[in-house]
């Protein structure tokens, strides 16, 4: 399998700690300035830093060991990524097992992969983990989206709203920039995947960015629904006009 190896100017102490269960977790804040929280996030066993090198790889798997053939692509001047062979790290080599259970959509991108996309709604709200909380003055049940998905939620709701104004008219150019960012984070909920990553695969690109957006925001169905109510509307007037007004004649 070529699984990525991110290699780094440095990685400091305690970045690191095999011994514990979770040998990153002391060093998140380290791997989250690097980019690369999506990478470690979760590991327990497969993953390690070897020198300079992080390689974290799919659980039930072996270490990967680096061969002397490798690609290597500079992504800047402190990290590159290389792999074992010629053949990029598809889906299979990036599995993150999944750890939120969400629902997904197979979507080819640009390696000519199917990848999973994560589906971020569902009929009733977000599919994203929520905080159960009883609101100690009025008795109720609160269930806000936990606080490390809140900003992911918030911006699903905002392409949700640019995909009917798309529909309206009233919105005609994507940010792809916007666009890219959000790519990736739901990429990364499925697989361990990052703009490092993205960097050195190119699997999102202008064609298929919306293809990726829509499949997290369940569009398919919602613009179902859509039609469906377009052509309900006119059958319901027609129904309507066509009812008798209650006045069985002229009046006497």
């Amino acid at each position: 399998m070529p699984i990525p190896f991110y290699n780094l100017a440095t990685i400091p102490p305690g970045s690191f700690v095999p011994e514990h269960s979770e040998p990153f977790k002391g060093g998140v804040v380290f791997w989250r300035e690097e980019g690369l929280e999506a990478i470690i996030r979760g590991v327990t066993g497969n993953g390690t830093v070897a020198g300079s090198s992080l390689v974290v790889w799919p659980d039930g798997n072996e270490m990967p060991l680096k061969e002397p053939a490798q690609t290597l692509v500079e992504v800047d001047a402190g990290l590159s990524i290389s792999w074992n062979g010629t053949t990029p790290p598809g889906p299979d080599d990036l599995d993150n097992g999944n750890p939120l259970s969400l629902m997904t959509t197979p979507v080819v991108l640009a390696d000519g992969n199917f990848w999973q996309i994560p589906e971020l709604r569902g009929p009733f709200g977000t599919t994203l983990p929520r905080d159960l909380v009883r609101n100690r003055l009025t008795k109720k049940l609160e269930t806000p989206v936990r606080k490390e998905y809140q900003d992911l939620w918030q911006e699903s709701e905002e392409w949700f709203q640019f995909l009917f104004d798309v529909i309206e008219g009233t919105r005609t150019s994507i940010n792809l920039d916007s666009a890219l960012s959000f790519a990736t984070k739901v990429i990364g909920l499925r697989y361990r995947f990052c703009d490092a990553t993205q960097a050195a695969l190119r699997i999102i690109d202008s064609s298929n960015v919306q293809d990726i957006i829509k499949a997290a925001l369940g569009w398919d169905a919602v613009f179902q629904r859509i039609k469906e109510i377009a052509t309900e509307e006119p059958q319901k007037k027609s129904e309507s006009s066509e009812k008798p007004n209650g006045n069985s004649g002229p009046g006497d």
